[in-house]
């Protein structure tokens, strides 16, 4: 990864378009501009993006209740995939929440979803719990992950 490009930072409205347009192609259902602006206004959650060359190529979007917090959110541009972005972006994200005190981090992950769970996997998140039928078109379960801080 060519350092001299990237930048994290906390997400804010200028990144909005360029996360929505990202969310589009990465995630389903994905989210509208409305849903990432009321994130941006939620004290408890807890956004960044990554930016190469200018644009955002990842983001991840966290939410904190007490000593635990969830990723709502998490892509990265399906060009930029598998060459560190996003376990970057994961790791200042884990790393920011151990600072406000978090324990535990939980997501939900279809369980279809093999090159998402082995990333997880790879970052020492472990299946904690399932929720049958948690997804739509297609009808899925959800493997509910978890991961401890130190």
């Amino acid at each position: 990864m060519d350092a001299t490009h990237v930048a994290i930072e906390k997400l804010c409205v200028s990144h909005i378009p360029e996360v929505v347009d990202l969310d589009l192609g990465s995630i389903h259902p994905a989210w509208s501009e409305t849903l990432f602006m009321a994130e941006l206004e939620t004290r408890e959650s807890h956004s960044w993006v990554l930016s190469l060359r200018g644009r955002v190529t990842a983001y991840i979007v966290t939410r904190v209740s007490g000593d635990e917090a969830e990723i709502l959110r998490i892509a990265v541009t399906p060009g930029a995939q598998r060459l560190g972005y996003g376990s970057d972006l994961l790791a200042l994200a884990l790393e920011k929440l151990a600072e406000q005190g978090v324990r535990q981090v939980y997501l939900e992950v279809r369980s279809s979803n093999t090159p998402a769970r082995s990333f997880y996997e790879a970052h020492r998140f472990q299946v904690a719990g399932k929720r049958t039928n948690y997804y739509s078109n297609p009808d899925e379960d959800a493997l509910i992950l978890r991961r401890t801080l130190q």
